[in-house]
Parts: structure tokens; C-alpha cells; sequence
């Protein structure tokens, strides 16, 4: 039906585009696209809305997914690094027009794609196009902080200059968004030490004086300046310890810093 047309009784118009469409099946999906076919407005009485405002591929997708109910599967080989861009204005389109269930798949395309090629150079401008582009309560802006944070010295650091270009434009990213920065750095400082024992297990260490030394059995083998070790049970979720030995408090801090064996 969308591509003849038949039957329509409204359209949609993006710059030269324009889909027929029915308002049956637009209303249905969002309370926008509902008020603009049926409310008080000019496009009600005109039968056409013009959102030449809108990225018109992002729009055509979404218009698609209104009576396909799919999104256009992302096709990737090992030698081209597929584009996060057109699902991430998807989803930024879908959040717009009050489509939920689209707003989350194409997060979850987005997220995909990060998560397998973050380590390449379009990495940054997907960064970047995050912090302008989505809304403060999008998922995607706690997704990825969240990767950023667990990758963050291979982000940082080419392995035999093997990955200049991605390192330069992730450190582009961080130098024009300095609120992410600064949100990111606060995350590494103060980490969930109540996290999962995989965590804990590899980013734990001690500040100040104490330190992990043993890993076995899920527990942890901790060590204080005065020379005392003692056991940390795999559930603690304090941060603050207490050494037995000279009574001390320190505070455990998880850091970029394997547990040894």
C-alpha cells in the first residue's frame, strides 16, 4: 500500500519526497502523526504534513517501519565498518514522533554496531553525533558512556600506530564535548564496587596504602601498609575496610588494574 499509494487519504512530505499514506495506519503508531490527521490543525484540513526539518532517509524508515513493522537489516563484512549514523537518527526521529518500540530497536542497531567497531574511526563522529542529536533521556547516552568506560585505554592508546586514525578522532570527541569528559572521568573515579565479581575481579585495587594481591575462589587477598593480610568476602559491597591489624580505614577504588594471581 505505501508503494502504490492506493487508497491513501493523507501525505507525507520531506524536501522533493512525498509518501501517500494512510492515516488508518499512521495514527495507529503515533500520538503525533494522530493529532496532525485528526486535531484542530491546517495539516488536518490540508491532508499533508511537511517535514522538510527531518533527515528524509531516517524518515523514510520510520515511515516504512509504520507499515512493515522492520527495520532494513545492517549489512557488515570484516573489511567496511557498517554506519551507526542512520540508526541513531532513526532513533532520534522515533523518539520525536513518540514510536517507542522503533526507538528501541534502532538503539539496539546502534549499539551493535558501537560495540563491534569502536576500536575504528567513525567511532568518534558516532560519539559525537550522540551528544547532539539525542534527547537527555535517550539510552544511548548511558550506553556509551558505559563503553567508553570499560574501553578506555584501548580508546586511548594505537597499538603500533595500527589505530591513529580511530585514537585521533575519539580524542577529537572527548576535546569538543567536554561535559563527556568530564562525566566520564567521574564515572572511572567513583566506580560501583558492589558490581559483579567479573568486575571486580579484573578493575579492582586499593587507594592509599592497601592493596589486591591474590585473587582465589572469588575472594579477594588484600594487603595493608602495616603488613597484614586479610580476606575480603566475595559479597562485600562496603567500600570502607577495615584493616584487623592496626585498625586502619581505607577505601577500595576500582582502577584499570588486573588482580594478580
Amino acid at each position: 500500500m505505501l508503494e502504490t499509494g492506493d487508497f491513501s487519504d493523507f501525505s507525507i512530505v520531506c524536501g522533493e519526497r512525498e509518501w501517500k499514506v494512510h492515516k488508518a495506519i499512521i495514527s495507529h503508531q503515533s500520538e503525533y502523526f494522530k493529532a496532525a490527521c485528526s486535531g484542530g490543525f491546517d495539516e488536518a484540513s490540508s491532508k499533508q504534513i511537511d517535514l522538510s526539518c527531518d533527515d528524509v532517509t531516517a524518515l523514510e524508515t520510520l515511515i516504512s517501519f509504520m507499515y512493515t513493522g522492520a527495520l532494513p537489516k545492517v549489512e557488515a563484512d570484516c573489511w567496511a565498518v557498517p554506519d551507526a549514523l542512520l540508526a541513531l537518527r532513526v532513533h532520534v526521529l522515533a523518539d520525536k514522533y513518540g514510536m517507542a518500540t522503533l526507538g528501541d530497536l534502532a538503539a539496539e542497531d546502534v549499539m551493535r554496531i558501537a560495540s563491534g567497531w569502536c576500536f575504528d574511526a567513525p567511532f568518534g563522529s558516532w560519539l559525537i553525533a550522540v551528544q547532539e542529536e539525542t534527547a537527555e533521556h535517550s539510552v544511548l547516552r548511558k550506553f556509551i558512556l558505559d563503553l567508553v568506560r570499560g574501553d578506555l585505554e584501548c580508546l586511548l592508546n594505537s597499538v603500533q600506530g595500527k589505530y591513529r586514525k580511530a585514537v585521533a578522532a575519539f580524542k577529537d570527541a572527548l576535546t569538543r564535548y567536554p561535559e563527556f569528559t568530564v562525566l566520564l572521568l567521574a564515572q572511572v573515579a567513583e566506580p560501583d564496587i558492589a558490581g559483579s565479581a567479573h568486575h571486580k575481579a579484573y578493575r579492582l585495587a586499593v587507594k592509599s596504602r592497601m592493596r589486591i594481591r591474590e585473587e582465589k575462589h572469588a575472594e579477594f587477598q588484600a594487603r595493608c601498609h602495616c603488613r597484614t593480610e586479610f580476606t575480603l568476602p566475595s559479597d562485600f559491597t562496603d567500600p570502607a575496610v577495615q584493616c584487623p591489624g592496626c585498625n586502619e580505614t581505607t577505601v577500595l577504588q576500582a582502577m584499570s588494574l588486573l588482580a594478580m594471581q
